[in-house]
Parts: structure tokens; sequence; C-alpha cells
């Protein structure tokens, strides 16, 4: 991934808009400013780099604990802003509302304090600026991440507001080879789900390397069983036997059988819930107002 790697490190947020329309934008591609103040945050901020360092505490959560007892690791990242801003959305995922690992709250008060200085700089004529990051394989899909970094707007302020799509660094499902006759069952769609986002969460090589350095270790151990306890998966024999793949596979199954059910009452037929799926990407909502 970018400079914080998900395997290793680990809001919803109403987006309440008023008096302007939200302008879509590609992280490759920005916004035309269009006299749209937030646009041209936008384009700043997918052009901007910025290197931030933070430190990771990790304690363990739901009854998965660190052996020798909570670590503290430091950390830098490195990239665009909107970047980073995807980085801590998907570096903070959730399933069913239950965190996967301790939110990171010192990555997110780093972030914060560069998103601060664009209030009041070039392009923003001393406005206020919030950002919210947020991934979901789905709309109201159980597994989610989210960051948001600055303040809201009070109710009253006139918000201007521009969208970013951020690559998430997860394979997408809509754009891979269906069978002629299309998806036919829901928990196809699931699986394909399921295994991008291990696959994404947990890269193998990453993920063996991890688990093999002493340092890295029990910070992607507490995670990789976190999760597993979330989605009733149970990889402990895989893990205990190094097989990896195994212990991969497992996790998907469980994250499969999480999603299932719930593609099943959210979409009328398996291909229209393959073609709603947006794993590959990380909306980055840009807002701007006056104080």
């Amino acid at each position: 991934m970018r400079g914080i790697s998900t395997a290793v490190d680990a809001t919803l947020c109403l987006l309440l808009v008023s008096a302007a329309a939200l302008v879509l934008v590609s992280a490759d591609a920005p916004a035309e400013r269009s006299g749209n103040p937030a646009a041209a945050v936008a384009e700043t901020l997918t052009t901007s780099t910025a290197e931030v360092n933070y430190t990771l505490s990790v304690t363990g959560r739901g009854g998965v604990s660190l052996p020798d007892g909570p670590r503290t690791y430091s950390r830098a990242a490195h990239d665009t802003l909107t970047g980073l801003a995807a980085a801590c959305a998907t570096g903070d995922v959730s399933v069913n509302g239950s965190d996967v690992t301790d939110r990171n709250d010192d990555f997110e008060r780093a972030l914060e304090r560069e998103f601060r200085s664009l209030s009041g700089g070039t392009g923003t004529a001393g406005r206020q600026v919030q950002v919210v990051a947020r991934w979901e394989p789905y709309p109201d899909a159980p597994v989610a991440g989210g960051c948001t970094l600055g303040p809201s707007p009070p109710p009253e302020a006139d918000v201007h507001a521009a969208v970013v799509d951020v690559p998430s660094g997860i394979a997408p499902v809509r754009r891979t080879a269906r069978p002629v006759v299309g998806w036919q069952t829901y928990d196809r769609v699931a699986d394909a789900v399921a295994r991008r986002i291990v696959r994404g969460l947990f890269p193998p090589e990453r993920l063996r390397a991890s688990l093999q350095h002493r340092r890295t270790a029990p910070l992607t151990s507490v995670r990789f069983r976190r999760f597993a306890a979330l989605t009733d998966a149970n990889p402990g024999d895989e893990l205990a036997s190094d097989d990896l793949a195994g212990a991969r596979h497992e996790l998907a199954a469980g994250l499969s059988a999480t999603l299932e059910p719930r593609l099943g009452e959210q979409y009328a037929s398996p291909d229209q819930a393959a073609r709603a799926t947006a794993a590959d990407r990380v909306e980055v909502v840009v807002r701007v107002w006056s104080p």
C-alpha cells in the first residue's frame, strides 16, 4: 500500500451538505474549480504530499490480547494528503461496528495538523476545512472503515463540498470476469468481495513477513485474530501450523458468511449486488465553509 500498511498498522460521518452540490473528482484528475472552494481544496489535497510521523499503541481488543502486554510502535507515512486520508480510513476497519484494532488516534491527530494548515492558506481564504474519508465494499456493508479530520461545520454554515475517489489498494469486484450466465447467487458475490478484502488487508507476502518479525508479529497477530473473531472465523489451527494460505481462506469464509445475508436483503439480484461493490475505492469528502 502507501507509506502505511493496513496489514501492520492500524467515523461514520453523515454528510449534511447545504447550498452546494457535491462535485465528484478523481484522485488522478482533480476537479475543475468552477467557483467551488471545496473543489479547489480537493485539487490541492490530491497533488500535495506530506510525511506524517506518529506513534501506534496496541493493547488488544475483545479477548484477543498481546502475549507480553501493550506495545508501542513508531511509524511514518508518506503520500498525498488524500492518500493519507484514505490510509486512515482503511487502517481503521470495523466489523458490525466493532473495531478490528485499537483506533490509531495519534495518526489521526498528526493528519489533522496537516489538514488544519489548509485553513487560512492559499485557496481557502480563511475558511474552515473538514475531510471525511470513508471505505466500504458496498453501501451499508457490515465491514467498513472511516476517518474524520477537522471540525464539523455549524448547522447554519454555507457548506461547499467536493468528493475525491482514491484507490484503496483492494482489487475491484465488478470489473473482474464473470460467468456468462451472471453471478447467479449472492454467496458468489460475497465470496468474491471477502477474498479481495482479506487479500487487501492481509497481503500474503506482507502477512508472512510481519508474522515472522519479532517487532510486528504481535500487532499483526492481534489484528488477524480479532478480525477472525468478529466474523466467526476459526483460523487457529492454520495459524498454529504456519498455513497462512489456509488461515486467510478461513478468514475469507467467515467474512463471506457475514456479508451474504446483507447482500440478499439489500439487492434484488446477485448481479445488482456485484455492480454496487466499490471495495477498491475510498471516498474522500472535502467540506469548506466560512467561520
